[in-house]
């Protein structure tokens, strides 16, 4: 934040996990920026937790890797999966990140 020079932008480090389930307050904006696939390559028990961050956002930026070397997984499970939590899912972009293989951008939302 002191790079930034945000005054209404607050930052967590934490074990996500743990406070997307305990956090009691809601969020406007929620960035998981290569973050999810750390946690649950392939998005693979990811449900309670997408379920859980669901309720505590009103939009969700979402960042992961596609069919990747390491990560199996394609645009429709990702896509679809996130379907199941938010109203709105919009793929925004892929890109090609090189040694990592491509990454997708999407933007989840409530109604």
């Amino acid at each position: 934040n002191s790079i930034l020079k945000l005054d209404n932008v607050e930052f967590y480090t934490d074990d996500a996990v743990k406070f997307v389930r305990d956090v009691n307050e809601k969020f406007e904006l929620v960035i998981l920026s290569s973050v999810l696939h750390q946690i649950y390559p392939n998005m693979n028990g990811a449900e309670e937790f997408l379920f859980n961050i669901s309720k505590k956002t009103s939009s969700l930026y979402y960042e992961t890797p596609l069919n990747h070397q390491t990560m199996n997984i394609g645009i429709d499970k990702v896509f679809n999966t996130l379907k199941k939590y938010f109203w709105q899912v919009r793929l925004i972009y892929v890109y090609d990140a090189y040694s990592s293989g491509y990454r997708g951008i999407f933007i989840c939302q409530h109604g």
